[in-house]
């Protein structure tokens, strides 16, 4: 079941159809957030600030790139 799952998954993002959650913040959010990642030290306390996770604080500096 699950091979069949992966195999619809894969189909769907060949498609174009399977992007995943959106995000909720802005343009102009995740610029201020990446702002303040090249200048804080603590990642940790910034993610808290903003209400996410350090992984996903990554995620949105790197795509944001």
């Amino acid at each position: 079941m699950l091979e069949r799952q992966r195999d619809g998954i894969i189909m769907s993002k060949a498609k174009g159809r399977y992007k995943g959650r959106k995000s909720n913040f802005t343009n102009e959010v995740v610029q201020n957030i990446k702002d303040e990642f090249a200048v804080t030290k603590n990642k940790a306390k910034l993610a808290r600030n903003h209400g996410i996770s350090r992984g996903y604080l990554y995620q949105l500096v790197k795509d944001a790139v």
